[in-house]
């Protein structure tokens, strides 16, 4: 390879890192790459699981099976711990050969391991240097993946909670009417944990994005292809980023801090007030929304308030299209007003309240 055809491979490899948040769809695209533009023949992933490594990806399957593979990997497994002091934690590559195989070992961290087989000659040093750049990127984005599952697992974890939630009160009212308080604080704790819920979606994506472009800029440095004007604007992207994660924080400080008497506002103002704390959280569930506002009117109200409203309204359109599990899931947010009337309104494509829950929708 020529010093173009470098570049050209690990620019690949680097937008081939972090496309998916499902672990195994991101592992295998990233190897698949690894494999395609560094001519390798084989490549594991190693877990580190409970002072445990076992292989978590392996392409192509055969490769661990091999016999004379085999015994080098088990060989290299072995010595994992003294390889990590010597070279792992200085950012290096260790490499270990055995006639005409190759096998490069680097550290992906906070996760394993992963083993890059060459035949006939290692890689060449330009490839061998940013190694260790590519698989902190690499690290990042299983990270990013692992996080996710939490995040949606917590997600209907704290679904399940509120279901079980919502029987329980049920129970507790038609028992004794003096529980009201401890089931209202209960609500609270549920309802706070649907803010951090949708405070980490409204996250994720800057953060990453910030996380990336770091990594851009120090694989850059290590080609040896540093430019000042292209620094320039990855450093305002950053910013950019900046500023949506301080955007953010206003909107829920706003939100949280009670009203102490009624405001005015635009009735698209506080629409936008509760979109701006759900709207991540619905995109990231594939659902579009779409906003039709009509005469825009003052009203004068407790806007904090209206903007809780609309979040349960909006959570439970989210809920429905999830558990009917609809692919194309749509919420409609228009408003409207008249010389005396502001009229809002939402529609959603799960199918409606159904008849026996809606002579009890205000209970």
């Amino acid at each position: 390879m020529d010093k173009q055809q470098h570049i050209s491979a690990l620019y690949e490899i680097a937008m081939s890192i972090g496309t998916s948040l499902n672990l195994q769809t991101s592992i295998k695209h990233t190897i698949d790459t690894y494999i395609r533009q560094l001519d390798c023949i084989g490549i594991i992933i190693l877990r580190n699981q409970k002072s445990s490594l076992t292989i978590q990806y392996s392409k192509p399957k055969h490769v661990y099976t091999d016999r004379e593979h085999k015994k080098n990997i088990d060989e290299i497994i072995t010595s994992i711990d003294s390889i990590q002091k010597e070279f792992l934690t200085n950012n290096r590559v260790y490499i270990q050969n055995d006639r005409d195989s190759f096998y490069h070992l680097c550290n992906l961290e906070n996760f394993g391991f992963m083993i890059v087989i060459k035949n006939h000659k290692p890689f060449e040093e330009r490839i061998y240097r940013s190694l260790p750049t590519l698989h902190k990127k690499f690290s990042l984005a299983i990270q990013n993946c692992i996080s996710d599952t939490k995040l949606r697992n917590q997600d209907k974890e704290l679904k399940e909670l509120n279901e079980h939630l919502e029987t329980r009160v049920q129970k507790e009212i038609s028992k004794n009417r003096e529980k009201d308080e401890l089931l209202v604080a209960q609500s609270r704790q549920a309802a706070m944990g649907e803010m951090i819920s949708m405070i980490a979606h409204q996250w994720r994506q800057p953060i990453t994005v910030i996380a990336l472009i770091a990594q851009n800029i120090q694989l850059d440095i290590d080609l040896d292809e540093f430019d000042s004007n292209l620094l320039e604007q990855r450093l305002d992207e950053i910013v950019e980023q900046t500023h949506f994660l301080s955007h953010t924080i206003d909107d829920f400080r706003n939100f949280l801090k009670p009203n102490e008497s009624p405001d005015s506002a635009l009735i698209s103002t506080i629409l936008d007030g509760a979109l701006s704390i759900i709207e991540k959280s619905l995109s990231n569930h594939n659902i579009e929304v779409e906003k039709s506002y009509q005469n825009d009117s003052l009203i004068y109200s407790f806007s904090n308030e209206i903007i809780q409203v609309l979040l349960n309204i909006l959570n439970n359109a989210k809920d429905i299209i999830q558990t009917k599990q609809i692919t194309d899931g749509k919420i409609v947010v228009t408003s409207d007003s008249d010389k005396n009337h502001a009229y809002l309104t939402i529609k959603d494509n799960g199918g409606g309240i159904p008849d026996d829950v809606l002579p009890k929708i205000f209970e």
